[in-house]
């Protein structure tokens, strides 16, 4: 006869312990595009989306990032260098969500939202070794069609220990007319649209640093300020005050080909039990100076 079988008796255990545990997660999100955009009821023409992701739930930090406004073309928006990184612990893993909420901005610079929806982060801790997920979500607002795609991973102390950063330096002019573009770059700028290191060209894949052997992209780049100038040569400053030239570096972080897979120990629970020790041995040593056995007590 077959006995039946029981559940682990430290399964529950286990996943007290993560939900309770310090050890730290970088969780890196990607917002790639927005499908099926169709803006019902619109009186004014839209100029174009911009998506703001937030971290949301009960946890120390509540960072959100912000996409540039882009217009929609043939009902589809793309977004470029929109990597985001948010250093949270395994236990925020299993209780908090990423929200990513659309804004529609109409030719009057008028800022109204479109709708939202929301990512709980536990699936990716699950199957965090399985590297990048990617995600079409719909909003959670019924009358609206649009799916926004994300790409999202999760990496652990060691994966950030051992990943390595490429960099590069993107210029663009102002016109007047036209604003802000690499397209409006002079001759006399002596600045191509991307330089790294010594390297210089008008395609970012022609400047940029291969991936060294053994590291892999996994999600694209992302963008730091602007900084404004009134010519490429400086000096440069954080606020635009009429200046013409401008730049920004991008940056994308690159892992080892496979992740980590050791166990980690949560150092806050070693300390914890530590102390405990240091509070048994304590005691022991009080009984045994009045000459009281430990079994007695």
């Amino acid at each position: 006869m077959t006995k039946p079988r029981h559940p682990r008796k430290d399964a529950p255990a286990k996943r007290d312990q993560k939900v309770h545990s310090n050890i730290p997660r970088h969780l890196r999100v990607q917002v790639l595009c927005a499908k099926q955009v169709q803006l019902r009821g619109c009186v004014l023409p839209t100029r174009g989306l911009y998506v703001e992701t937030k971290l949301r739930g009960v946890g120390s930090k509540h960072p959100a990032m912000t996409t540039s406004t882009r217009a929609p073309v043939l009902a589809e928006v793309l977004w470029d260098h929109q990597t985001y990184s948010f250093d949270v612990t395994e236990a925020e893993m299993y209780s908090r969500v990423l929200e990513f909420a659309i804004h529609e901005v109409n030719c009057f610079g008028h800022d109204s939202h479109v709708g939202s929806t929301t990512l709980p982060l536990s699936e990716f801790e699950s199957r965090r070794l399985a590297g990048v997920t990617s995600k079409r979500l719909k909003l959670e607002q019924a009358h609206v069609d649009l799916e926004l795609h994300v790409a999202v991973e999760v990496w652990n102390r060691h994966d950030v220990a051992q990943a390595i950063n490429r960099e590069c330096w993107e210029h663009e002019r102002l016109s007047s007319s036209l604003g802000w573009s690499k397209e409006h770059l002079r001759a006399s700028d002596n600045r191509p649209a991307y330089r790294a290191g010594g390297k210089v060209g008008n395609a970012l894949e022609d400047v940029v640093p291969i991936v060294p052997e053994g590291h892999v992209e996994t999600l694209g780049w992302s963008a730091g300020p602007w900084y404004y100038a009134s010519s490429f040569s400086g000096p440069w400053h954080s606020s635009n005050s009429g200046w013409k030239c401008r730049r920004r570096m991008l940056s994308q972080t690159c892992r080892r080909s496979e992740m980590d897979t050791s166990i980690e120990v949560d150092k806050a629970e070693v300390d914890l039990k530590k102390k405990v020790a240091v509070v048994d041995l304590s005691i022991e040593a009080i009984l045994q100076k009045h000459d009281i056995q430990v079994e007695d007590y």
